[in-house]
């Protein structure tokens, strides 16, 4: 791992507020707040509470809400709560339980610029827009 990448191991426990600026992979499970660049949420992984990042993959489990820029829901993936989103992404065997709230403000603030409304096209394996945010 380098100083911008962290990895909660699958027999971690975390409990509390975690932030950071680059990546977070989630094998274990975190019971909190997390705010990091990317977070990816793996397949035995589990994230209870607030979450904000500019980019979200959930392969595991995310029970709260989630502010992101762009959140993908993978097949294993399952999202329960709150999404607040720029673009989202479902893949065909996600679980998604959540209410959606499409936004263009940034997640974070890392000076990123809001990506303009409008539909975007899918390249393979990637999200899409699937709904603007408010004008």
């Amino acid at each position: 791992m380098t100083a911008d990448h962290s990895l909660f191991a699958a027999d971690l426990v975390v409990t509390g507020t975690v932030t950071g600026r680059g990546r977070l992979d989630v094998d274990g499970r975190v019971e909190g707040d997390v705010s990091v660049k990317f977070l990816s949420v793996n397949r035995d992984g589990t994230l209870t509470g607030n979450a904000r990042a500019d980019d979200a993959l959930l392969s595991g489990s995310l029970v709260g809400t989630i502010r992101a820029n762009k959140v993908t829901v993978a097949r294993s993936g399952r999202l329960s709560g709150l999404v607040e989103y720029e673009v989202l992404g479902i893949e065909p065997g996600g679980l998604f339980e959540a209410e959606c709230r499409p936004t263009t403000a940034p997640a974070l603030e890392t000076g990123r610029r809001a990506a303009t409304a409008g539909a975007e096209p899918a390249a393979p394996g990637r999200a899409r827009r699937l709904a603007p945010g408010p004008a």
